[in-house]
């Protein structure tokens, strides 16, 4: 009996040992990649990284401060920060068992601005088909907007501290100018408007007729040398979308191609009908002109470069050139009257007088009537000229 009670203990202290053991490896963690926030006075947002074992929650009782979780990270956003002074806030990140806090400071306004206008600087460039302008005011006082000359209108929107200046199309072949001036107090701002006229328009300076320069021209079953031997027509269809190009290497056909406003790049897909007449679909296609084969796959690029069109192309390197090819009873024919153009070097320039230089006249082009006529490949629109 008297060894009972000792081994009895043992047995007890090596329970209680495992058992918080186990209640050690239980422990919740949770780590943040930050414990500070600094903010501007103009606000903004941050993102804070979180790794926890279990669910946390992040509160605040600052009302200027909005936290949004989103998975392993805590996004914090404040507004401007109309005081003059730096404010302070804190945000309680924390699971069932564990918690921890991020110190937020924002800097105050610059006291000696009581006026201040946030807009989009690159936007001051009106679009000459009309345009929107905004301005957000930040004023410690009742506020006021002017301009110097108005073709345009104003909406003040006070309880939202903003105003929009919304301007027609310019009709004219002179630029709009005009200077806004915002008043708070004594504090004033002025922010200067320009709008483009057509001419100065990036989708509209395309327009018109342009000669087709290339290092190497292939004419029936010879190879010319280089130069201009073919002219096209760009004309606006869906402003800043789409074009008509018409008279590419073969005069009287036409189709839709597309117009990129962020690159001012044009694309002219491959591999759909251009037009037909009783004997022959016209198609555009890349061409190697040794072997006469053929591919309707792909596009060209005019890229803008010094008032010139680049020609890139997406045309697979066995087909160097581009044109026009005819086909008739299950066979694509390379005529021996149209012209082709090696791609690699090939530019176009715009032709003053807008007169027409393409290698063949065909005036008896007639407009496709079925979808089996309409196309080839691709996923353009062609359109005929009757």
């Amino acid at each position: 009996m008297k060894c009972f009670y000792p081994m009895l203990l043992f047995s007890l202290l090596i329970c209680i040992g495992c058992k918080e053991t186990e209640e050690s490896i239980m422990v919740d963690t949770l780590l943040l990649s930050s414990n500070r926030v600094a903010m501007a006075s103009n606000g903004g947002r941050t993102t804070i990284a979180i790794t926890s074992s279990s669910q946390w929650k992040a509160t605040t009782t600052a009302e200027w401060i909005e936290c949004i979780p989103d998975e392993n990270c805590l996004i914090i956003k404040a507004g401007p920060n109309g005081e003059d002074s730096v404010r302070a806030a804190e945000i309680f990140v924390a699971t069932s068992t564990v918690s921890e806090t991020i110190q937020v400071k924002q800097e105050g306004w610059d006291i000696e601005s009581s006026l201040k206008l946030f807009y989009d600087e690159e936007g001051c460039l009106l679009d000459s088909e009309g345009d929107e302008f905004t301005v957000t005011v930040m004023a410690d006082m009742d506020w006021e907007v002017v301009a110097d000359n108005v073709w345009f209108t104003v909406d003040k929107q006070k309880e939202s501290n903003r105003f929009t200046v919304t301007v027609p199309r310019n009709e004219g072949s002179q630029q709009q100018r005009t200077v806004l001036t915002v008043t708070a107090g004594y504090a004033t701002r002025q922010i200067e408007l320009t709008q483009q006229t057509r001419s100065e328009n990036g989708f509209y300076a395309l327009e018109g007729s342009w000669n087709w320069s290339a290092p190497a021209w292939f004419y029936g079953n010879e190879i010319l040398g280089g130069g201009i031997n073919t002219s096209c027509r760009l004309e606006a269809y869906i402003y800043n979308q789409q074009y008509k190009l018409w008279d590419l290497f073969l005069n009287g056909i036409g189709l839709y191609v597309t117009y990129s406003p962020e690159t001012g790049e044009v694309t002219i897909p491959l591999g759909w009908s251009v037009g037909y007449n009783d004997s022959y679909m016209f198609y555009l296609c890349g061409v190697d002109v040794n072997s006469r084969n053929l591919t309707f796959e792909g596009a060209l690029t005019l890229v803008p470069d010094a008032g010139k069109l680049l020609v890139k192309s997406s045309v697979s390197d066995q087909y160097p050139y581009v044109g026009i090819v005819g086909y008739n009873g299950q066979v694509y024919t390379l005529f021996n009257n149209l012209c082709y153009a090696v791609i690699e070097g090939s530019v176009l320039e715009k032709n003053a007088d807008q007169r027409s230089v393409s290698a063949i006249e065909y005036e008896q082009i007639i407009p496709a009537t079925g979808s089996n006529n309409s196309r080839k490949r691709g996923n353009a629109t062609f359109e005929i000229r009757e």
